[in-house]
């Protein structure tokens, strides 16, 4: 996770700065913030150097604007967001970001993948057509890529504003990050 902290930013550079960051394939969750920090994204690289290149890449085009670079790695990731709306089902969504999976994916599994990244409500029979596989093959594939936690879970993006609700992400850093109940 990558947080920066801009200073002499006008409302035409943050918006190439917003555009420049969302324009790159391997970043997401691109927020625009307030307080310690203006822009927070997830950056993810296969290696430290892709991401070394990425971040002197975003210091040549921006670094005159950039006072504060904090960057973190996320280790563990939980999905509680359901609890908002939701008080029966306590079921919560555990992500490990530690350990990659090793990744031999078919052609298909790569297209269908793609696919669902972009359009993750999209029926099995409209997926298939789509990719031009057989709607039974492509449903065998989203099975296991489920079951060899490829695909880890869906959900919905709520508008939190329409509940009344401010989204605020806090971040804490923990010393022993490894005592947290498994």
């Amino acid at each position: 996770k990558i947080s920066l902290k801009m200073r002499g930013v006008g409302a035409d550079t943050e918006r190439e700065i917003i555009n420049y960051i969302k324009g790159i394939n391997t970043c997401c969750n691109l927020r625009v913030v307030e307080g310690q920090t203006d822009i927070s994204f997830i950056a993810i690289h296969r290696t430290a150097i892709g991401l070394k290149k990425f971040l002197e890449e975003l210091s040549r085009r921006y670094g005159t604007y950039i006072v504060e670079k904090n960057i973190q790695k996320i280790i563990t990731s939980y999905k509680l967001t359901h609890r908002l709306l939701h008080s029966g089902d306590k079921q919560q969504k555990r992500f490990e970001h530690v350990e990659p999976i090793p990744n031999k994916f078919e052609d298909m599994d790569k297209k269908i993948l793609k696919t669902l990244s972009h359009f993750g409500r999209i029926k099995i029979i409209d997926l298939a057509n789509r990719i031009e596989e057989d709607p039974a093959v492509v449903a065998y594939h989203i099975k296991k890529l489920e079951k060899d936690g490829v695909i880890v879970g869906y959900s919905t993006a709520l508008n939190f504003e329409a509940f009344n609700f401010q989204f605020i992400e806090i971040d804490i850093n923990l010393k022993h990050h490894g005592l947290i109940n498994k």
